[in-house]
């Protein structure tokens, strides 16, 4: 093993220490012994009658990932050039869940792939319900991002909880959320390229006065037959009507290098770590 590597193991040793030492009087207080009885954040009385889905829903406070409920790959997608998920940079540390972007080659990694990033995802999937985390995004311009999935051969749809760019250049205070139909049974076209005769989409972004890579806040989304909600530290942030989001989907929390977007992370910022301290799921009975 190389020096370089040796520095990059210290560093990410020395930022989840500080990180941790910071943090884990907040995130002690929130009661995860008694997670059951735990609410959404934006309807703690439990108005809606929501039931807790224990196979995805997860305190991170075992010492390693629960891969009965999770995988630390995506089945069938290797990352966005130029980063890849490396299963390794998706683990545990002190009651929370980390995902880690650094700035080298590996040898499973594809030609021309310089980052190496993770992601997390459901084995289970859901229709209907309240999904919340509570997170605090990289800080690098790699993206820190949650979002509902799923692709069929004849339907792909996704909802975007958030995309985060933490210290990407002029999205440092941006929450970045989308809804996406990439094609359905009626209008499918194989093979699947991006066509804008099947692509449906509607992004919108959120100025705060606050940077998402220097504190924790707890992002959740609202989905039923009629609506789509987001949440932010339980306050309506956005509404949409419901009338192409009702596939199953799959929860994923992932980091990747959007070059067009969020630009290449800068070697300084680098690793940068995506902490996220729990996920919640709920249905309606």
């Amino acid at each position: 093993m190389n020096l370089n590597f040796f520095k990059t193991i210290i560093v990410c040793l020395v930022v989840i220490s500080a990180h941790n030492s910071c943090n884990r009087v907040e995130t002690e207080n929130l009661g995860h012994e008694q997670v059951e009885s735990i609410f959404p954040y934006s309807d703690s009385s439990n108005n809606g009658g929501w039931q807790l889905i224990s196979t995805l829903t997860d305190e991170f406070d075992e010492p390693v990932l629960n891969l009965s409920k999770w995988t630390n790959l995506y089945p069938g997608w290797e990352g966005r050039f130029p980063s890849w998920f490396v299963k390794e940079n998706v683990f545990i540390s002190n009651g929370e869940l980390l995902i880690t972007m650094k700035k080298e080659s590996l040898p499973e990694m594809g030609d021309n792939f310089e980052y190496s990033t993770g992601v997390l995802r459901s084995l289970e999937s859901f229709s209907y319900g309240y999904c919340e985390i509570r997170a605090q995004s990289m800080s690098s311009s790699g993206s820190s991002a949650f979002f509902l999935n799923n692709i069929q051969a004849d339907w792909w749809t996704e909802i975007d909880v958030f995309e985060i760019g933490g210290n990407a250049d002029g999205f440092e205070n941006l929450i970045n959320t989308n809804i996406h139909e990439f094609y359905n049974p009626t209008n499918v076209i194989s093979p699947y390229i991006i066509d804008e005769k099947t692509h449906f989409f509607h992004s919108e972004s959120f100025s705060r006065d606050w940077r998402s890579d220097s504190s924790y806040h707890v992002y959740g989304i609202e989905w039923d037959s009629d609506s789509i909600k987001w949440y932010l530290d339980g306050e309506l942030l956005r509404q949409e009507s419901n009338i192409r989001w009702h596939q199953d989907l799959f929860i994923n929390i992932d980091s990747e290098v959007i070059v067009d977007w969020f630009g290449l992370p800068n070697e300084n910022d680098l690793p940068s770590i995506f902490y996220i301290d729990y996920v919640r799921t709920w249905q309606k009975p």
